[in-house]
Order: structure tokens, then C-alpha cells, then sequence
């Protein structure tokens, strides 16, 4: 019952934001923005491999270059390479703005530390967590459910990427979706385009992305990723 007194709330706050949002994008009629500067990190030690990973046909710790991201062994390394979407979000706006190249497997002890993975549950990332991790390495996060695509751009629009929870299967077109549910995977939305004040497409980096094309930069057309998009996130600035 408090759960979802709390969810009524959250949603009842968020409206002025909405309607803040749906008044920019009458004003704006056409607009590409995307952070060219922020660099890709996939969650996979080969990202040329991550589709023969996800079908099964290369087990996850044979990947041949394993250690790249710092990790002692192939088994806890494996173990990371389908979980650490998270991670992989937040290294990438570390790389960006603490300037610093602090590894994978750091980062993923350092979250697990303090509340972001439970491994005997195997369930997170756990956004709070995740948030104060980045905030440990000099960055400003807000914490945002209810966030409409319409308020997710706008963040864009000021100056923030977005940490966002999607599902896997449907961000990536995959041929066979046998999950329907919103959440499931992380990603770091870093443009948009707008055409005719219509929002067209997000653009993405995808640390599972199967391909170059759906993993780097990758343009999202937004009626799937509202299908995929579970609406919450991290606006990171």
C-alpha cells in the first residue's frame, strides 16, 4: 500500500515536469543533438562477439580477451560481462567527465560494496547505488521514475545523458522477443532527434548492442523505445 502511495506521488510531482517538457517540444521543430564526446564501453571484453555470446554458441568467460577489463580470472570476468550494463553506463560518463580510466572490474567491486549488485540474489543494478558511485567520481545525478521519453529528452536538451532501463530484447530489435517487459537492461541515451516537433529517434550507446550499428551511437527509432523503455532512470550531468 505505501509502495504505491509512493508511486501515486511520484507521479502527481512529475506532472509540472511533463507539461514543461510537452510546451519545449511545441517550440521546437526540428533538432538533432547528440554528445559526440562521450565515449562507448561495451559490457562484453570483445564487443565483435556479444551476438554469438547471447545466442549461446561462445560461452561468456572464453571470451579471448577477458582480462581487458581488469578482472583476475575468467570465470569472474564471464560472470560481469552479462550483468555489468550498469557499470558499463557509468564508466562511460567517468571516461567522459572525471577524466580518469578507472577499470570495469573496479568499478563493478565498488557499486557491489555498496548496495548496487546483490550476487547471492543475482538481481540489480539498484539505482541508488548506482548513483552514488558516479557521484563518488564528481558527477551530479538525479534519480527520476515517471520519466516520460517527452522529459528524457529535454534532460538531453540541457546538457544531461541518461542512464535508462529498457528491455534488452526489444532496444536491440532482436528477431525472437520472448520477454515483454520494460526493464531488464541499462543504456545511456546521448541524443535525440526531432522532426516536426515529434520526437523521431533516441540516440544510444547499447552495451549489448549486437551489432556496431545497434551498439555505438546507435539510432533508435522512438516507438521502439517506448515499447522497451520501463521509464525509469539517471539523468547524469
Amino acid at each position: 500500500m505505501l509502495h504505491k502511495l509512493k508511486q501515486a506521488a511520484h507521479a502527481l510531482l512529475a506532472i509540472p515536469k511533463e507539461i514543461h517538457a510537452i510546451r519545449y517540444l511545441r517550440r521546437t521543430k526540428d533538432l538533432r543533438i547528440k554528445n559526440s564526446a562521450v565515449p562507448y564501453v561495451s559490457q562484453f571484453a570483445t564487443p565483435e562477439l556479444i551476438d554469438d555470446i547471447l545466442n549461446g554458441k561462445i560461452p561468456a568467460d572464453q571470451d579471448p580477451n577477458w582480462e581487458v577489463f581488469g578482472y583476475e580470472t575468467k570465470s569472474e570476468s564471464g560472470f560481469w560481462a552479462t550483468r555489468q550494463c550498469g557499470v558499463a553506463c557509468a564508466k562511460m560518463l567517468i571516461d567522459t567527465r572525471a577524466k580518469t580510466d578507472v577499470s570495469m572490474a573496479q568499478l563493478c567491486k565498488e557499486c557491489e560494496m555498496i548496495g548496487g549488485y546483490n550476487r547471492a540474489m543475482d538481481t540489480g543494478w539498484y539505482y541508488k547505488p548506482l548513483a552514488q558511485l558516479l557521484r563518488s567520481y564528481g558527477l551530479r545525478t538525479s534519480i527520476a521514475s515517471h520519466l516520460s521519453i517527452n522529459r528524457l529528452v529535454m534532460s538531453i536538451a540541457n546538457g544531461a545523458n541518461v542512464i535508462a532501463s529498457v528491455n534488452p530484447q526489444i532496444i536491440r530489435d532482436d528477431e525472437n522477443i520472448t520477454n515483454t517487459e520494460r526493464s531488464g537492461h541499462l543504456v545511456l541515451v546521448v541524443g535525440f532527434e526531432i522532426k516536426n516537433h515529434q520526437i523521431q529517434n533516441l540516440i544510444i550507446h547499447n552495451p549489448s548492442g549486437r551489432t556496431k550499428q545497434s551498439r555505438v551511437f546507435a539510432t533508435v527509432p522512438a516507438s521502439r523505445f517506448i515499447s522497451s523503455y520501463g521509464k525509469l532512470g539517471i539523468i547524469v550531468y
